[in-house]
């Protein structure tokens, strides 16, 4: 269910816009020039220019696949920005223009002037890193009426993107490095299409909250960008997106080779095979296998969570949060009732914590369950829901919120508000993905989905949080409810919400136990840091 609630939501916002006559023209190098359309938000005079389908790297073929991405000089003449280029090869073959030739951006601006100096907010997509392209999302909005240049991108997901044999024949993590070439892309021309390179806001939702706290704890990336913005995801959360040591992404990688078709033992062998097979046949076995990204020592030069831990970050501006009910769209077929609520939360557990597992299960246990209390299979569903949020969204974000505030300016989020278009229970408000349409101001558009006042209202107030924030640093001004800065010990956030409201802690006790009793419980700790506390 997660799955397809996050297609709808992300495929809603292909071609809201509409299009002006003419197409606007940008001279990004000597020479090299391109043509885009001008779009309107609906029942608005105000044009945005849009160029589509920029190529920001070399195509990644042939002897390239596997391979970082490698850069790639600008165009002769005039490109054709007019359309989309083609999305990377996914977990979803079916979908339509899909070639591995897809390393490409796009580009919305209020103002092709190079004089007006306009803030940056460069989005990458979710998807688990198994899917997800810029294509689907729509800058108009965000470009309009908030006067900032918006950016998206592809980047190589899946096998692609994630295969590693821990050697130069496939070095592994080029989706990330794909994305770190968008940014310098960004850097060199945005200024073109009246952005400021200097003010380079990079945010993303889920599998791009996970990316770009992933940029946050690599040297590679430092001053690449100015701010960061990540909505549902950090990279200290231990699920399939999380960096894992070598030696499992590489035998890992070995395993997926083999399943299609490629049993060689020695890397090159291995490599040469898998450049021989269609990527249809590579990528069909994304989702069985979940490829991700591992610790390589280049560009993680250590774990997220002892980065973190030992305050060795990118100590920018940050801003992040989560959903109310991450946990939820989760759940999938599950039913959590009174007979299967303890074994379905130690099987969640352990395979993240072998050692000591007993103890852990039991403060879980002690934190969502009581039996005197829970009587309808209902109280169940929400106590494992909310059980699974927290171990993957809410818990890691006031973790990281509380060690990054320490070095940076740092601001946390609940989205809690009930978007009308999905039927959920009564309990459940605000899901995983739910906050996109939002951020992006698709209740201004001809959306597929439906908006009621309050939810325009609530969206039109998220912009320009965020485009506060990208230009500032502070997303608080325009008559804005005050958005309080988060304090190590203190956990403000902002309640975003019909007439949003700060609050001072979510759930402590579930909050302290995913911050503070299972790491110190924890004692694998392979790939983890060690328990942290605040300065004193």
């Amino acid at each position: 269910m997660a799955l397809w609630t996050l297609l709808l939501v992300q495929f809603t916002f292909l071609y809201l816009g509409t299009q002006g006559q003419g197409g606007p023209i940008v001279e990004v190098g000597v020479g090299s020039t391109v043509r885009g359309v001008e779009e309107f938000m609906p029942n608005s005079n105000k044009p945005v220019y849009n160029f589509m389908g920029i190529p920001f790297a070399a195509p990644p073929i042939n002897n390239l696949r596997f391979q970082p991405p490698q850069e790639i000089p600008l165009w002769t003449g005039e490109l054709d920005g007019t359309d989309y280029g083609d999305i990377c090869p996914n977990a979803f073959p079916w979908l339509p223009a899909i070639s591995e030739n897809c390393l490409f951006l796009n580009v919305w601006t209020p103002s092709t002037s190079q004089n007006s100096n306009m803030a940056v907010m460069v989005w990458m997509a979710g998807g688990g890193l198994q899917f997800g392209d810029g294509d689907i999302y729509e800058g108009t909005e965000l470009a309009a009426l908030e006067d900032v240049v918006v950016v998206t991108f592809n980047f190589r997901v899946g096998v692609l993107g994630f295969l590693t044999m821990g050697d130069s024949n496939a070095p592994g993590n080029v989706g990330i490095l794909d994305q770190r070439m968008a940014f310098q892309w960004v850097q060199r021309h945005i200024q073109s299409f009246g952005g400021n390179p200097d003010a380079v806001t990079i945010f993303g939702e889920s599998a791009g909250a996970m990316s770009v706290s992933y940029h946050l704890v690599s040297p590679m990336s430092r001053g690449l960008y100015l701010r960061a913005i990540g909505q549902s995801g950090v990279s200290t959360s231990c699920g399939t997106m999380c960096v894992v040591p070598t030696e499992v992404a590489v035998n890992r990688s070995f395993v997926i080779a083999q399943s299609v078709g490629c049993p060689q033992r020695d890397s090159a062998g291995v490599i040469a095979c898998l450049r021989n097979l269609d990527w249809e046949d590579i990528e069909d076995h994304s989702f069985e296998y979940l490829p991700g990204p591992y610790m390589d020592g280049t560009f993680f030069t250590d774990f997220p969570l002892s980065t973190y831990s030992t305050g060795e970050f990118n100590r920018v501006d940050y801003l992040l949060g989560f959903n109310h009910d991450e946990g939820y769209m989760a759940l999938g077929d599950l039913e959590p009732n009174r007979e299967n609520i303890a074994a379905l939360i130690r099987d969640n557990l352990a395979a993240t914590y072998p050692e000591n597992l007993d103890a852990i299960h039991q403060a879980c246990m002690d934190v969502y369950v009581d039996y005197d209390s829970m009587v309808t299979d209902e109280d169940y569903e929400r106590a494992y829901s909310y059980l699974l949020g927290d171990r993957g969204f809410a818990g890691p974000s006031h973790d990281v919120a509380r060690k990054h505030s320490i070095h940076a300016r740092t601001f946390l989020y609940l989205f809690n508000h009930r978007p009308q278009w999905l039927d959920l229970p009564a309990w459940v408000t605000a899901v995983h993905a739910s906050d996109i349409p939002y951020v992006f101001g698709e209740p201004f558009t001809d959306s597929l989905l439906e908006f009621n006042e309050a939810g325009r209202a609530l969206s039109r107030q998220m912009m320009t949080y965020w485009a506060n924030f990208a230009k500032t640093g502070d997303p608080n001004g325009n008559g804005l409810p005050v958005w309080p800065q988060v304090n190590c010990s203190s956990s403000h956030h902002m309640e975003l919400v019909e007439n949003p409201r700060a609050g001072e802690r979510f759930q402590t006790a579930r909050m302290t136990l995913w911050m503070d009793t299972i790491p110190a419980l924890d004692t694998s700790r392979i790939y983890r840091g060690m328990p942290w506390a605040c300065p004193s």
